[in-house]
């Protein structure tokens, strides 16, 4: 006989009830698959659901929590955003969103389209018409087997329609479509599937997954192909197409780290020849409003006021990408996050987009085109400057890829400028500008051969070259005064003439995570071990360390990655950068020599990164990552009563209109399954929430 016994998390030797964290509303940034602007107003969708803002991306809401929404678009006075799941529609600007299910059947929706009168939408299983604005819908896909839609475009009075199963037009408005098999193939060449369309003012374009681009100007009847070839580098396979005001736009998807980068092509000619920008991110759509250029990418939202030569700016996002670094100034939250730095002056209710007063995109001394990732590792302030190390590189034939821009300066945290003056040896793709620390009055940053500092973090000099020398890599800084800490190929060293000369302090010490005073604490990175040992602790600046016992963990679980003091106790945050990898989980304890701990990690089962701690008028909050909900900054609450309580977001602007459902079970590595008794499974809703779920079947 088989007993069921449904447990909220799995019982380990800690307490794992009373306290967890919440999110706050932002910051939002990362994946953008859907764009859609009217007027002031931008709505964006992502894996999160859909974002809203009305001042150029300097702030979003979220205003619907949902699953991944492919495409947004607008018909009569609708707007409708097509999901994984659902069709949604919103008659008032996208305040509300209401499904519409009436012959759809939860249909998975990847693309919409309109003429005015008719709505069509494409699915896993087809094509679906509505003539009653989105009231009911009708299948419509006879000529079309049963196969996902990827694309639609209206050309004249013939819709075109990209699937896995070719491309296909209707000539009588979507009631028979017919298969064009004219594609003359390069050599070598397998046609695959058509992903995307666009049309101009002669003809009709189609972007292949085998990075094919054609063009026909004779309704499809023949096909060139025009797909531009830079130094041997196609578009890659998910490249994205617009055309605009006698100008076709095209995005590359390449994979940046296989040394052909993504770039941004245009053509003034229909397509027979073309310019370039390099451009970081992978293009998912490519948008024209008042003269100004929107890309929607893996980096957000991109603008660029068009001109001769391109200046991109990111304004925003859909969900969180990652938040890297968080402190607490005068009252204000300063977030470092992969799209650039953000801050919040009512404790995370809501936030802004902090402005870079340089091109993203520039010129080399010789030409090489610099491209700007937007990425913020760190974040320094002394209360009047506030130093941000972002990554951007340029990209050259024979050099390869190279860091530009190391630092940034600001003195009011919203206005930064380069402050790049004598860092002339940054040349590492990797190990470059990722570790920083304010010591002494002095900001300090290393590249791969040194270590500079600055009391104005404009002007800088270099402290010490022979620590870190191009043979290894500094992971991490520390400073306790008259002590600045540095780890080093995992070795923890110690200067006290402010950074001059170095000396070892612990062997395989791990990251220095929190200096206060003559205290100092790091991470063993290889925890859990046979010693249980997860942190080591100087109360000595340095010169002596003992380990701390962690709790019993399941023998998979990250190390730790962040650590605060705050209100009489010790927390700590495990976490690893692989977004498959384990759950993250936090811990409190109140004596570092018999840690008595409790798990305080309710809210976080979606959860894979504890990136840092800071505390802010009496509250204690944390930058971490996500797999399926939005990344962003949490505040924690000691009033959650579950491990399993689901997110829950400060002052949400969101809408939830229908009831919740279980969308997908995932195991604890994120990898999609189907439930399995005995085993830790993370369930995610329709709404956005998640629950861990342990069955035990006897």
């Amino acid at each position: 006989m088989k007993k069921l016994l449904l447990l909220g998390a799995i019982a380990l030797s800690i307490n794992t009830f009373g306290q967890g964290w919440e999110r706050t509303n932002g910051p939002y940034g990362g994946d953008v698959f859907a764009f859609f602007k009217d007027g002031n107003d931008i709505f964006t969708g992502s894996v999160a659901g859909i974002f809203h803002t009305n001042n150029e991306g300097d702030s979003w809401q979220h205003v619907f929590e949902t699953d991944t929404i492919f495409d947004i678009k607008s018909h009569a006075n609708l707007i409708l955003a097509g999901s994984e799941s659902d069709l949604y529609i919103s008659n008032d600007n996208g305040v509300s969103w209401n499904i519409s299910s009436n012959g759809l059947n939860g249909e998975q929706v990847y693309c919409i389209e309109s003429d005015g009168i008719n709505i069509f939408i494409g699915t896993l299983q087809g094509v679906y018409k509505s003539a009653d604005n989105g009231a009911t819908w009708t299948y419509s896909s006879i000529g079309i087997p049963v196969t996902k839609i990827n694309d639609f475009e209206i050309f004249g009075s013939d819709i075109y329609c990209a699937t896995n199963s070719g491309l296909y037009k209707s000539t009588n408005n979507g009631l028979t479509w017919s298969l064009i098999t004219t594609f003359p193939l390069p050599t070598g060449t397998v046609i695959s599937s058509p992903l995307q369309l666009a049309s101009s003012n002669s003809g009709i374009y189609v972007i292949f997954e085998a990075s094919i681009l054609y063009f026909s100007n004779d309704a499809g009847i023949t096909w060139n192909n025009i797909t531009p070839i830079i130094n041997g580098n196609s578009i890659g396979a998910g490249a994205t197409i617009n055309y605009v005001n006698g100008v076709l736009y095209l995005g590359s998807n390449m994979d940046f780290n296989a040394g052909a980068g993504n770039r941004f092509y245009t053509s003034y000619d229909e397509g027979f020849t073309w310019s370039n920008e390099f451009l970081t991110g992978n293009s998912y759509s490519i948008n024209i409003y008042n003269n100004n250029l929107y890309v929607s990418c893996s980096q957000g939202v991109i603008k660029s006021v068009i001109s001769s030569s391109y200046y991109w700016e990111n304004i925003g996002m859909g969900i969180a990408k990652n938040v890297n670094s968080l402190i607490s100034i005068n009252g204000t939250l300063h977030a470092a996050t992969d799209a650039g730095m953000y801050f919040s002056s009512d404790n995370g209710n809501s936030w802004f987009r902090a402005k870079y007063n340089f091109p993203w995109v520039q010129y080399g001394p010789n030409g090489e085109v610099v491209i700007g990732s937007q990425s913020s590792y760190n974040i320094e302030s002394n209360g009047n400057i506030y130093f941000s190390t972002p990554n951007q590189y340029h990209y050259t034939n024979t050099v390869g890829y190279a860091t530009m821009a190391a630092s940034c300066v600001s003195n009011d945290g919203i206005n930064y400028v380069m402050s790049n003056n004598n860092l002339t040896t940054l040349n590492s793709f990797d190990y470059t500008t990722r570790t920083s620390v304010l010591h002494n009055n002095f900001f300090y940053l290393n590249d791969f051969f040194g270590i500079y500092k600055s009391s104005t973090a404009t002007n800088w000099s270099v402290a010490n070259n022979t620590l870190q020398n191009g043979n290894g890599y500094l992971s991490s800084f520390g400073s306790s005064y008259p002590v600045l800490y540095a780890t080093y190929d995992n070795d923890i060293y110690i200067s006290t003439d402010d950074g001059s000369n170095f000396t070892l302090s612990k062997l395989d010490g791990g990251d220095i995570l929190f200096c206060e005073n003559n205290e100092v604490y790091s991470n063993e990175k290889e925890w859990p071990n046979s010693s249980n040992t997860c942190l080591y602790f100087s109360d000595n600046y340095g010169s002596s360390w003992t380990g701390i016992t962690g709790p019993s963990v399941d023998p998979s679980s990250p190390s730790v990655s962040s650590f605060i003091k705050f209100n009489g106790n010790y927390y700590f945050g495990t976490g690893e950068n692989t977004y498959f990898g384990s759950i993250t989980q936090i811990f409190k304890f109140n004596s570092v020599n018999s840690p008595n701990y409790m798990e305080v990690s309710a809210g976080l089962s979606d959860c894979y990164h504890t990136s840092e701690f800071t505390e802010q008028n009496g509250s204690l909050y944390s930058a971490i990552k996500c797999r399926y909900q939005p990344n962003g900054v949490f505040k924690y609450n000691q009033n959650l009563t579950s491990i399993d309580d689901p997110f829950e977001q400060i002052n949400s602007n969101s809408q939830q209109n229908v009831n919740k459902s279980l969308v997908r079970i995932v195991d604890m590595l994120g990898r999609e399954t189907e439930y399995k008794p005995n085993t830790v499974l993370i369930y995610l809703y329709s709404d956005g929430t998640t629950e861990k779920v342990f069955k035990v079947e006897l």
